[in-house]
């Protein structure tokens, strides 16, 4: 194993690997130990500030401001539902008719799940508006938020004549005013009406393309990617993820077995290799459990990022027979999920990719603004390679195409014109702040977890339907560190910083001036903050005080 062939060459103590550790733990105690006293004496008691945490804050206060200023695009679409036939389309419409309206009570109109399952069961398909006259169809508002007074003007009209040379008759246009939007003047727009079939065009297929491709699986997890995932699969926080994975790593009692048993390799790892014995120990259970069809002629092997340190393995069951249902009865409900998590994609990074038929069809109609293209794609598994132990992907908009072929003339059973909007960028979970921080190559994945608790802790960041929201004090607080210490709030400063740590380790560097490197102009900012940083004790509140009438203000703290 790779413990006795450890033992078995003992060498040196690195010295250069210790000068990292302790000049990366002094650096995080400098910021952290002298700004805080700074923040605690200008804004209130018990603030923190911190390396890396002050920088993630950043992250999600710029994020907030985004959302806020956000001024959304209007955009609109045609979307046309086609039968394999003009004679089975003028059967289904009534039966389209009332699907829709049968929606229920408790949702807005039918989701994207149930419109697809109900076409698949009728053989039809969706498709969109791609072009038409030989121009693309993209129909945008333009809307004016830098005046004084914002002005909004829809692309209603391209996208309703447009519809009507499809032969969509408009009965009503019902227009309201965008309640969030308001102060840019936005209108939401329904085009009200039905098809004509009088007026309707011949919709005729004109192309149909296939090609087969290929989905390979992902790399064993990390510790960020375990994070990523527990988040968005199993709905568990960045430290609640550790917690369990501590557990399992630490042993747990199973029957037949003298003590505690390790489910898993050590939890805190950015690295994605895999020794040789577990590799082994995976295909040998692949080939005898699912098949040598879905076994790789040669392992894969997978790349780790720019600044692993890969002092671990990738995290992986420590015995790949001990599969999830044989320890069901045995681990409790969020523990058995993360194994299950863990142990399917060890399993699946070591099987043959997935394979798809992708296909697109084109339909065309002449009309009066010239040939309307409608395009429809959608894809069949033919290999269903590592997703045999991992399970398919939950899609909910991914259409099975019915058999059709080039020439074939389809009828419209619906053509639906609908104004959209852009959205603003998403606000960060949990998952997407990790991944983010990792992108930016800021912190290290073994600490993001106590990051991102800090952050709630010390009430910069409040976490809501597992969504992060900027409070006013993190916009104070970093608005106060921008101002006096951009380069510790500076992405690409923090990201060098790291470069700069790991250079002690991989390139001698001096550990002492590094350290100077950053103290030295951090020092002067400091003294410098001390004098001029303004006090932001207070801020205005709506209210007045009963007894004077004076107005009264929201304090950070007591």
């Amino acid at each position: 194993s790779a413990i006795q062939e450890a033992f078995a060459q003992p060498r040196q103590i690195n010295m250069d690997k210790v000068n990292a550790q302790q000049a990366r733990r002094i650096l995080d105690r400098i910021v952290g130990y002298e700004l805080s006293p700074l923040l605690w004496k200008k804004i209130a008691k018990g603030l923190s500030a911190g390396r890396v945490q002050s920088v993630a804050v950043r992250m999600v206060v710029e994020r907030e401001k985004e959302i806020r200023s956000f001024c959304p695009t209007e955009y609109w679409t045609v979307t046309a539902y086609f039968a394999m036939s003009p004679a089975e389309a003028q059967q289904l419409s009534e039966q389209w008719e009332k699907f829709l309206k049968e929606a229920p009570d408790d949702q807005e109109g039918r989701t994207q799940k149930e419109i697809v399952s109900w076409l698949a069961a009728n053989h039809a398909i969706r498709a969109e508006l791609v072009s038409i006259g030989g121009n693309p169809f993209k129909p945008e508002g333009r809307c004016d938020s830098s005046a004084d007074k914002p002005s909004f003007e829809s692309a209603v009209v391209e996208a309703r004549r447009v519809a009507e040379a499809l032969g969509f008759v408009v009965e009503d246009q019902n227009v309201k005013t965008y309640k969030e939007y308001e102060r840019f003047g936005l209108q939401t727009i329904d085009l009200i009406g039905r098809l004509d079939r009088a007026k309707l065009p011949e919709f005729r297929i004109a192309d149909i393309q296939t090609k087969r491709t290929r989905t390979k699986p992902s790399a064993p997890f990390t510790t960020a990617t375990l994070q990523q995932a527990a988040s968005s699969q199993l709905h568990l926080s960045t430290s609640r993820t550790m917690q369990l994975a501590q557990q399992l790593y630490e042993g747990v009692e199973l029957a037949g077995e003298d003590g505690p048993v390790a489910l898993i390799t050590y939890m805190r790892t950015d690295s994605t290799n895999l020794s040789k014995e577990s590799v082994a120990a995976a295909r040998s259970w692949i080939e005898q459990n699912v098949g040598d069809k879905y076994l790789p002629e040669k392992p894969n092997v997978y790349g780790s990022a720019k600044r692993a340190q890969e002092a671990h393995e990738a995290i992986r069951p420590t015995d790949v027979t001990r599969t999830p249902e044989s320890l069901k009865n045995q681990l409790s409900g969020p523990l058995w999920k993360l194994y299950d998590l863990i142990w399917r994609r060890f399993v699946a990074c070591q099987m043959q990719p997935a394979e798809w038929d992708s296909t697109t069809v084109t339909i065309q109609a002449q009309t009066d603004l010239g040939v309307a293209e409608f395009r429809a794609s959608g894809r069949t598994l033919v290999f269903d390679g590592f997703y045999k132990v991992l399970g398919l992907p939950k899609s909910s908009d991914e259409q099975l195409l019915p058999a059709m072929e080039p020439g074939q003339v389809v009828g419209a059973i619906d053509i639906d014109p609908e104004q959209h909007f852009t959205s603003p960028p998403p606000r960060y979970t949990e998952a997407t702040l990790v991944k983010r921080l990792e992108a930016e190559g800021i912190g290290r994945p073994s600490t993001y977890a106590a990051i991102i608790q800090t952050i709630q802790d010390r009430g910069y960041v409040d976490q809501i339907d597992r969504r992060l929201y900027a409070t006013d004090k993190g916009m104070i607080v970093t608005e106060k560190l921008l101002e006096h210490f951009p380069d510790v709030m500076d992405y690409k400063f923090t990201s060098f910083m790291e470069d700069e740590l790991d250079k002690i380790e991989e390139a001698n560097y001096d550990w002492v001036r590094v350290l100077h490197e950053f103290y030295d102009p951090f020092h002067r900012d400091l003294v410098k903050a001390h004098g001029e940083m303004e006090a932001a004790r207070t801020e205005s509140s709506p209210y007045t005080c009963p007894l004077c009438n004076s107005p009264m203000v929201y304090r950070w703290g007591k």
